[in-house]
């Protein structure tokens, strides 16, 4: 029995001397790191398309409004123009307003006559 434990230390020295060259083998291998990809700069314009639904709201409403009734006769600003408060829009056609005032003053008129 003493020459099959012999042969059993044996086997076992030759097992972990050969788990320990492996091991070192594997561990002490330099590791293959590949080079970035890299490329060329170039200058250029960045164009991003995005597709989407959704509501859309404003941040702000603003009232707009005339004094009169009418038709637009001269609008003075174009869509997406910026105005300030008191800023002339639009002109109001006021050819009805001045047939009222000069049918009041034939009026006025022929009374006072």
């Amino acid at each position: 029995m003493t020459a099959m434990k012999r042969w059993f230390k044996w086997i076992a020295l030759v097992v972990l001397l050969g788990g320990a060259v492996a091991a070192w083998a594997i561990y002490s291998a330099p590791s293959k790191v590949e080079a970035p990809r890299t490329v060329a700069v170039t200058r250029g314009g960045v164009e991003e398309t995005v597709l989407a639904t959704g509501t859309i709201e404003a941040s702000a409403l603003v009232s707009v409004g005339a004094e009169v009734s009418g038709r637009i006769k001269t609008l003075n600003v174009q869509l997406g123009d910026d105005v300030k408060a008191g800023v002339v829009i639009a002109q109001i056609d006021s050819l009805n307003q001045e047939n009222a005032v000069k049918a009041a003053q034939a009026s006025l008129a022929n009374v006072q006559a």
